[in-house]
């Protein structure tokens, strides 16, 4: 099992650059026939837009007498630093009051608050490019506007991709906090319930393994496009690892210290824990196993590919804790 997850580490790597957080309509719906219908005539529509807002808090107010450089200076700063996503057609546009000029003048009002003393420009990114340089450009984008908000102007970029972004970042760092205070805690709990502090990095090495099993065998079904992989399945298959190692190598090893203190030898302690802890093992993780795959049958926003995934997770930790424990 060891070469095994040994092989499959740089698969599992390498399977959060096949995730997508864009969901298309569930096959064979009326929705996804009509929703390629509109992309093939009109692929702009689904074109990601984004939004910069920038808030001026000094003297800089936009009126007939001056031409609002303020603003333009840091418009112009922020589409510099996006020229490269521009040249490669993955920034499809950018639109601000100052594309607005001559007769088009009155519609400058769209995009410019003078009570506020905000402006606002549009980001357009295009819906045919790869997933991951849309991301690189926004988070470009969202880099630029914290680099730009200094002195009198405050920089802001929101929309779907920019929040999603965000989002994760956020959700990352408490995902980690959380897992790392968890796991520290279900040690020690462990050790005190089974009485061993050896057999309690046992979980520890079984959760690692089926984890990287795991994603190593979901790459190359979401690499060859099999599957659609949402981002948020990874931590799925991660939070079922963490809970099935523990669970079952507990009922494993409580087996096993019970039999030992009752007189047996090692030999027939772990004969013992596999015929009676390891058919409990067995039965309950094919019930959960099937009870996941079940989600398959719902292929609306991912749901089925949850399923396929936790299925994988389940079955790895059934076969990794009934060979690793003994």
């Amino acid at each position: 099992m060891i070469v095994l997850a040994a092989c499959a580490a740089p698969f599992a790597f390498k399977l959060g650059s096949t995730a997508t957080d864009n969901f298309a309509a569930a096959p064979g719906t009326k929705s996804l026939h009509e929703t390629t219908a509109i992309q093939s005539q009109f692929p702009g529509v689904f074109n990601d837009r984004e939004t910069v807002l920038i808030e001026c808090f000094g003297d800089c107010a936009c009126t007939s007498s001056t031409s609002c450089v303020g603003f333009q200076g840091v418009i112009l700063k922020l589409e510099d630093k996006l020229q490269p996503y521009r040249q490669t057609g993955v920034l499809y546009s950018t639109t601000s009051p100052f594309n607005f000029t001559g007769p088009l003048a009155p519609l400058q009002s769209g995009y410019y608050n003078a009570s506020a003393n905000a402006m606002v420009l549009g980001l357009q990114f295009f819906a045919g490019a790869p997933e991951d340089e849309v991301n690189t450009a926004v988070q470009t984008a969202l880099d630029a506007a914290v680099e730009l908000t200094s002195g009198d102007f405050k920089v802001f970029v929101t929309g779907r991709t920019a929040a999603r972004l965000a989002g994760t970042a956020e959700a990352g760092k408490l995902i980690g906090m959380t897992d790392g205070i968890g796991t520290c805690f279900i040690v020690v709990f462990f050790a005190w319930q089974v009485g061993s502090w050896r057999l309690a990095l046992i979980p520890v090495v079984n959760t690692i393994i089926c984890l990287v099993l795991c994603l190593g065998l979901i790459y190359p079904l979401s690499s060859s496009k099999a599957i659609i992989l949402p981002s948020y399945v990874p931590n799925v298959c991660l939070f079922l690892s963490i809970a099935l190692s523990v669970d079952y190598s507990f009922f494993h090893l409580s087996r096993f210290q019970e039999v030992r203190v009752q007189g047996k030898d090692l030999v027939g302690a772990c004969e013992e824990m596999v015929r009676t802890a390891g058919r409990v093992v067995l039965v309950s993780g094919v019930v959960l196993l099937f009870t996941w795959l079940a989600l398959a049958a719902f292929p609306v926003f991912g749901t089925n590919t949850l399923g396929y995934c936790s299925s994988i997770a389940i079955f790895v930790c059934i076969t990794v804790n009934l060979i690793m424990n003994p």
